[in-house]
């Protein structure tokens, strides 16, 4: 199996130009000039042209040995994505105070909102169902091959870093919010080997949601579907006008039954109505008193009326490989905070196992921390459920029964 793996990793190795900067650039001032560019305004909009795939990669499969690192602004390699498998000089070649190694084995378990404390009182999503709907991804690397996962998948199943982290971040091992929960994952493989890629997409997203459907009244017990995506505008784009009015309906019929089930479908369109965003830091060192708000432009919502997760200073497990992984401080987005949304209602099941998403939407609102120094609001998860359990009793003591005097 590792033999598999290591050739997988060769041929990853052998797109460089797209996995990575090339070590000479590193000292290049253009993108010194990007970094400080983020810190002065660090909004999604200032960052675009760092999500070309040259960047968005970072050194992670980069051999420095033979470079000398050390004038670079440390904030530079902060930023810049590095894994397990990025080679580097001698720490006397680094800038001091860069441990990149220490660095990623802290990003890996760091998941924020106190979710920590939250594992260490038993709160994990322990008999939970979870379907998450994402890009394949393999479950024979350590941050999944304890899980109890049903991995589901259409067409080659190549593997996509999308998948690794989303996945990750809902039940992984070191990073997941809701580490023990059962996870059904439906992994979308082969989109577009099959008809143009928006039909091809609804058309799998569609019968997915038709099977769980089936699942459900059949008994089997699922808590929330969540995607990271949005099958209302996969719809949008499709070009057949009469397909797309004939998707359009089958999607809000399977919708209201999946409402009727009680099953709560959490995409991306879910995750902005409902007023949820994530945050990173300015500065990776700072405390969470400093995060900002990514997105302004997809919620008319001020910064302190969002419900925000931290989406940074975080690692992924690292595709091709077993047991490595890529830490990022520059990369979010909703799609990878979605699950960490999805997560926090499934620690709130376990409590609750009545609870409704509304109901857990209205409770995460009510226990927001103060807003930060930019306004950020973050989901407090311990105050979270809590709450969750405070409801709960009272629910109950409601129920009571008092028979009258005799």
């Amino acid at each position: 199996m590792e033999k598999i793996v290591d050739d997988e990793l060769k041929k990853a190795y052998k797109q460089l130009k797209y996995w990575g900067i090339a070590a000479k650039e590193l000292s290049d001032s253009k993108i010194i000039e990007r970094v400080e560019l983020l810190k002065k305004a660090p909004r999604h909009s200032a960052i675009d042209e760092l999500y070309s795939s040259k960047y968005i990669w970072g050194v992670t499969a980069a051999n420095l040995r033979n470079y000398d690192l050390s004038n670079l602004p440390i904030d530079l390699l902060y930023r810049t994505s590095f894994s397990n498998k990025t080679k580097w000089p001698s720490q006397d070649k680094l800038p001091k105070g860069f441990h990149p190694d220490k660095i990623i084995e802290q990003a890996k378990t760091f998941k924020g909102l106190g979710v920590e404390k939250l594992h260490e009182q038993g709160v994990t999503g322990k008999g939970v169902t979870i379907v998450y709907i994402d890009k394949p991804f393999d479950t024979r690397h350590i941050e999944f091959d304890s899980k109890k996962i049903e991995y589901i998948v259409r067409g080659d199943g190549e593997f996509n870093f999308h998948g690794y982290a989303v996945a990750a971040r809902l039940a992984g091992q070191n990073m997941g919010i809701a580490k023990d929960i059962n996870m059904i994952y439906y992994a979308c493989g082969g989109i577009g080997k099959y008809n143009d890629y928006f039909t091809d997409y609804v058309s799998y997203e569609l019968k997915i949601l038709k099977d769980i459907i089936k699942r459900v009244e059949n008994n089997e017990q699922i808590a929330a579907i969540g995607v990271s995506a949005s099958i209302s505008y996969h719809i949008y784009m499709l070009k057949n006008d009469r397909l797309k009015k004939r998707f359009e309906s089958t999607f809000n019929e399977l919708k209201k039954r999946l409402d009727e089930l009680g099953v709560p479908l959490i995409d991306s369109e879910t995750f902005w109505d409902k007023g949820f965003s994530y945050c990173f830091k300015i500065d990776p060192k700072l405390p969470n008193d400093y995060v900002d708000n990514y997105f302004d432009r997809f919620s008319a919502m001020s910064n302190e009326e969002k419900m925000s997760v931290i989406d940074a200073d975080k690692c992924i497990p690292l595709v091709y490989t077993l047991d490595s992984y890529k830490y990022e401080n520059l990369i979010g987005s909703a799609s990878w905070s979605i699950p960490q949304v999805v997560g926090l209602y499934a620690l709130a099941k376990q409590i609750d196992k009545d609870l409704t998403f509304d109901e857990f939407v209205e409770i995460t609102r009510k226990t927001l921390d103060p807003a930060n120094i930019h306004g950020v609001r973050l989901i407090n998860a311990p105050n979270l459920i809590k709450e969750v359990q405070h409801q709960k009793e009272v629910k109950a003591e409601s129920t009571l029964t008092i028979s009258p005097e005799n």
